[in-house]
């Protein structure tokens, strides 16, 4: 059997409103559970996100720098911050001096581990009525909005 996609009417204002607080709230819950790791070691706003990041596959600061979209030195100044916390080690890029290949020390991998352990039970427990199929969706959906075809 083949699925047909029925053409829908533009989203009314309220639903836009709504689906971008929500979207919103999302964020900002997620970005509370790694907040007290920012604070107990001192890093910048985006310290514990990036320690998901580095240990996921982002490995260089530009990389970090364009999925934060902020300039470089900010991004140095949050990898400083890090490296001082002895969450992450910096080593020079095989091939290229110039370039830096960020990793996690074990406290950093801990670290993550933690975050991610937290964030993992919330989107579980939140998620759980839903089938796989559903937050399948739920992910496609998101993929749009951000303007990610997923390919």
């Amino acid at each position: 059997m083949v699925s047909v996609r029925k053409t829908r009417k533009s989203v009314t204002p309220e639903y836009t409103a709504y689906l971008l607080n929500t979207v919103g709230v999302t964020a900002r819950r997620m970005l509370a559970i790694m907040e007290p790791v920012n604070q107990q070691y001192s890093l910048g706003p985006r310290g514990a996100s990036m320690l998901s990041l580095i240990d996921h596959g982002s490995v260089h600061p530009a990389e970090l720098a364009e999925i934060f979209e902020v300039g470089r030195s900010l991004i140095t100044a949050e990898i400083n911050r890090l490296v001082a916390a002895k969450l992450i080690e910096r080593n020079e890029s095989d091939g290229d001096k110039r370039r830096a290949t960020l990793n996690l020390t074990p406290l950093g991998k801990k670290v993550s581990g933690d975050c991610f352990k937290t964030i993992r039970q919330v989107v579980d427990t939140s998620l759980a009525r839903y089938s796989d199929q559903e937050r399948n969706l739920l992910l496609t959906m998101l993929n749009d909005l951000a303007g990610d075809s997923g390919a």
